[in-house]
């Protein structure tokens, strides 16, 4: 687990009311990344959008499958839960895939700080 309030690593942060985010939680030289877009209501609700995830870094050997994601809001955080399956690849003769594992990213964002959190299981 790697929880730590960091800033956003990318994007155009609009403050409070609308954004594009990159988060990326850092493992050594590989990493899981989580992006979407946000825009506040004239209700002070927001919208979220476009949330993608993946890897970055240094991952020899591996594929990423982002399975379904789903968003909520408490207070000015946006919370995030991301389902995705990494695959561990043999590039040798077309072998292919060898092993899948689940991954779970959880993670909540600050748009007014741009401070985040996020713990990948």
């Amino acid at each position: 687990m790697c929880d730590f309030g960091g800033q956003e690593d990318g994007g155009s942060n609009g403050g409070c009311n609308s954004g594009l985010v990159k988060l990326t939680d850092w493992y050594f030289v590989a990493g899981y990344t989580v992006s979407f877009n946000y825009k506040r209501d004239n209700n002070g609700n927001y919208n979220i959008g476009g949330l993608k995830s993946g890897l970055s870094g240094a991952h020899l050997w591996t594929s990423w499958t982002h399975e379904n994601s789903m968003t909520s809001t408490v207070g000015d955080k946006i919370i995030f839960k991301v389902n995705a399956k990494q695959h561990y690849n043999i590039m040798l003769e077309g072998i292919g895939t060898v092993f899948t594992q689940d991954v779970k990213i959880l993670g909540e964002y600050d748009p007014c700080t741009g401070e985040y959190k996020m713990e990948v299981k």
